[in-house]
């Protein structure tokens, strides 16, 4: 038992020990960065108000599945990214004691959207949409596409959402297909599955 105890002292004390000691080194200090690897496209019910008609209530269950139904204005497409840790500003053990990576490293160049059906007599089928979209990291902080490109800050971050900014003119199931492009040249490309989205 003794033997036991002086192991664990001898070998592990000291890493507990420098573990704290990094933590603290860390508070003061730039935050881990992260880059996405890739994004997970998915489809659900906008939690905003004004993207339903007066007296609908807002749906419990916010995912929708393959071939659900949904107005353009209340449908979402969440873009949740994998993260990958591509640096950090202290090195040790404050990689296990310090918060996890919250800044992303990565800018996005370029978003396409393409739908495999015409969403209205302006866009075909192939088209890119992104023009009819607003994005941002939450259904009530939304830019146009283009604003959030040439902003200050169009970083790649965990997730993202879009959403449709001017109406079909047509009910069709959509499967679409998301295209985003960063700043180190890397393109990720996804595609949802179908939704039934109408005017």
């Amino acid at each position: 038992m003794n033997r036991l105890f002086v192991f664990l002292a001898f070998f592990i004390g000291p890493v507990l020990l420098s573990s704290v000691v990094s933590c603290d080194s860390c508070r003061d200090s730039q935050p881990y960065r992260y880059r996405v690897e890739r994004y997970e496209p998915v489809l659900q019910r906008s939690t905003d108000r004004n993207a339903y008609d007066l007296g609908t209530p807002i749906p419990l269950t916010r995912t929708l599945t393959n071939g659900d139904s949904i107005r353009y204005k209340a449908l979402e497409i969440g873009l949740q990214g994998r993260e990958v840790l591509a640096s950090r500003s202290v090195g040790g053990f404050a990689l296990y004691a310090c918060d996890p990576a919250v800044t992303p490293i990565s800018r996005i160049n370029q978003l396409t959207v393409t739908s495999d059906q015409s969403y209205n007599a302006r866009f075909k089928a192939g088209d890119d949409l992104s023009e009819l979209m607003v994005i941002g990291h939450s259904s009530l902080n939304q830019q146009p596409l283009a604003t959030f490109l040439n902003g200050a800050q169009p970083t790649a971050d965990s997730y993202i959402v879009l959403r449709f900014a001017e109406p079909t003119d047509r009910v069709a199931a959509h499967r679409f297909t998301i295209r985003v492009q960063t700043d180190g040249g890397q393109v990720m490309e996804s595609q949802t599955e179908s939704v039934i989205i109408t005017p």
